[in-house]
């Protein structure tokens, strides 16, 4: 498990996951296995440490549930772009080599919808708070591997600058065949280091942050819920599509919206 590494790994916790969890947990009325998930965002998540009180608070009581839970993907998470280094030297006995290394980076994508209003049947019925910020866990990540990836990538830049200084060595034999070797040698460690291409792939699609936010004490049946997209001075940009949700008696209905402006 995460939590067993401590601060290590605590960057990899997913308040999402968790919250998710402990939602379902109490439509199931297993209120103290949400307490538990409760607890861990609590710990794990100080910024989120007041909201999580609130909750726990709450199911001190065993409530009566008739809640709404609002779950927003916001953004797009960091995309790798290619970071390359190419040029050539000389080795160390003066001949000439093809030095190369290439490496994906991550770069975060800028968006403008920063938060979210809520509205329940053209009701405001609050503002959504970040719930988990995806792309900074992708970037601690990136970082913390960083040196391991570019420590291997000059080892494999070394090799083949070897295979070419080896291949040239041999061009100056006066034996054909090594000659010929020492040529194919020379023209394949120059070539790969030439083309070296990063790998690009990474999950393009995942938000960059995902938001929440509950609504306590509904009417059940059905509900119209709508978001006011806002930008980081407060000021709406636009506003989503309405989606209808069902609230079952003495249950939390979840909705789920996807903004990427």
């Amino acid at each position: 498990y995460i939590e067993d590494k401590g601060k290590e790994t605590e960057y990899l916790e997913n308040p999402f996951a968790r919250y998710l969890s402990a939602i379902i947990y109490e439509n199931e009325a297993k209120f103290q296995d949400a307490v538990i998930e409760y607890r861990k965002i609590k710990s794990a998540t100080p910024g989120l440490a007041a909201i999580m009180d609130q909750e726990l608070n709450r199911l001190k009581k065993r409530p009566k549930l008739n809640d709404l839970v609002v779950f927003v993907d916001m953004g797009k998470s960091p995309q790798k772009a290619e970071v390359s280094h190419k040029g050539n030297g000389k080795n160390s006995k003066g001949l000439g080599v093809v030095v190369s290394i290439v490496y994906a980076q991550y770069k975060a994508r800028p968006y403008a919808v920063k938060s979210c209003k809520v509205l329940v049947n053209g009701t405001e019925t609050g503002q959504t708070i970040p719930l988990y910020h995806l792309g900074k866990t992708i970037l601690d990540q990136y970082e913390k591997s960083k040196g391991k990836l570019i420590g291997k990538l000059i080892a494999r830049a070394a090799l083949k600058t070897a295979v070419q200084a080896g291949g040239q060595a041999m061009m100056k034999s006066d034996n054909t065949a090594v000659k010929v070797a020492g040529l194919a040698a020379a023209i394949f460690g120059a070539a790969s280091a030439a083309v070296e291409r990063a790998d690009l792939r990474s999950w393009t699609t995942l938000p960059d942050q995902i938001h929440m936010q509950r609504s306590y004490g509904l009417a059940p049946g059905k509900q119209v819920v709508q978001l006011s997209y806002l930008d980081a001075a407060g000021n709406e940009i636009g506003r989503s599509a309405e989606q209808e949700v069902m609230i079952p008696e003495g249950q939390i209905g979840v909705a789920y919206f996807r903004v990427v402006r």
